[in-house]
């Protein structure tokens, strides 16, 4: 889909959904992300009609490292991983990978393409990488706000403690007044804490 392909309006109105999103999570994307994310929004809008298109997302995804994944189905895979995080746990209950191989899968995606392109697109593909717990944030807030989901107190603990997702943290603490902890157990092997 090319960018003609959008009418103003709806550019417009994913740009104004997006920077509500980013206010209330209190992120600030460069411009060039935030426009990324606005288009990606748009090119899957569909997602959020019928999210049981997620599970045909999350059964094309492999290992980006294969010699054959390159250029737009690399870029696809990042873009993939980063809906499917947003709309935990509705593909957790059909696949069993949890949402911290996705941000890997995803932010490794991006990398590689960074890593490709030393333009002004791999600087872009760098923010994507770094910002992606950040990004699934300021999807998740949009998907809330579009009505399509939303996320149990559990649903948020897992989320955090799978990404260190700060919106997650900031919705587990409306919950409590104390504050969750790591688990001591050697399972616990996340490194975004």
């Amino acid at each position: 889909m090319k960018t003609s392909d959008f009418d103003f309006q709806t550019v417009q109105r994913w740009t104004e959904t997006v920077r509500l999103a980013q206010d209330v999570n209190k992120n600030c994307l460069d411009e060039i992300t935030e426009s990324y994310l606005v288009f990606m929004i748009m090119r899957f809008s569909h997602v959020f009609k019928d999210s049981d298109c997620l599970n045909e997302m999350a059964a094309n995804i492999s290992f980006p490292d294969r010699p054959e994944y390159k250029g737009t189905r690399l870029r696809d895979i990042g873009d993939y991983c980063l809906l499917i995080c947003s709309f935990f746990p509705k593909i957790e209950k059909v696949n069993s990978k949890d949402a911290g191989f996705y941000v890997e899968l995803g932010r490794s995606a991006y990398w590689q393409l960074a890593s490709k392109n030393p333009d002004k697109y791999g600087t872009m593909f760098v923010s994507l990488s770094d910002n992606f717990v950040s990004l699934v944030d300021v999807l998740q807030t949009v998907i809330e706000k579009e009505g399509v989901g939303s996320q149990s107190a559990i649903d948020h603990f897992d989320l955090w403690l799978e990404t260190g997702s700060q919106r997650a943290y900031s919705e587990l603490q409306k919950y409590t007044s104390g504050y969750p902890v790591f688990s001591t157990s050697d399972n616990n092997t996340t490194h975004y804490h």
